[in-house]
């Protein structure tokens, strides 16, 4: 059956076709506060995994790329920032990841390098990102924590936005386009986020 709107026909799949409104909300993601996260590390018994645990928190890493990049770089004296080289071979290619909070380089004591023995040799054709990345998960539930490891990269970006960072810079620091970044995370602007946004222009 064909559909009349103001003496025109239109194709039976007009609502398809013209978009129509879409519901702003969105399925809630799973995430800890900052508080949540520093408990749950203190009760990681292995240093090895805790190190893991400290980076994903910190720097928002995907899972496998805690094992691709360039953690020797917080060795360097002149990186004041603590920043650390995300590798190419990675999902999304290489970038610079940064600190979120800054200070817990020191509290989860990310300098001293601590990996725990994963092969990640990818040129094994049973060994890929995913390969490593289930090896992580594993451990989690383990350790008993209560959330997948993704989970502390949603929390770094939900920090980002409370700590007034620009949508493109996160997205870039994230390693993925800003339309995703936006339509992921965007939802989690609270008033108090909106508040200072508008008391800059005002």
């Amino acid at each position: 059956m064909k559909v009349k709107q103001e003496n025109i026909i239109l194709p039976e799949n007009w609502s398809e076709l013209s978009g129509g409104y879409q519901s702003l909300e969105k399925e809630k993601l799973t995430y800890q506060s900052d508080e949540e996260i520093v408990d749950l590390y203190n009760k990681i018994s292995n240093d090895k995994w805790k190190w893991v645990f400290g980076m994903l928190a910190t720097y928002g890493l995907r899972t496998h790329e805690v094992f691709f990049c360039g953690a020797e770089d917080l060795l360097n004296e002149s990186n004041e920032n603590n920043t650390v080289e995300v590798f190419s071979k990675t999902k999304t290619g290489s970038r610079t990841a940064y600190p979120l909070k800054k200070e817990w380089v020191e509290l989860f004591n990310l300098k001293n390098i601590q990996k725990p023995n994963i092969d990640t040799n990818l040129e094994n054709p049973n060994r890929s990102m995913s390969y490593v990345s289930s090896n992580v998960s594993r451990k989690f539930l383990q350790y008993e924590l209560g959330f997948i490891p993704y989970s502390l990269r949603h929390a770094w970006a939900i920090r980002s936005i409370h700590n007034q960072i620009p949508t493109s810079a996160a997205a870039r620091m994230m390693g993925h386009s800003v339309s995703k970044h936006t339509d992921t995370y965007h939802f989690y602007m609270n008033k108090q986020d909106l508040d200072r946004v508008y008391s800059q222009v005002n």
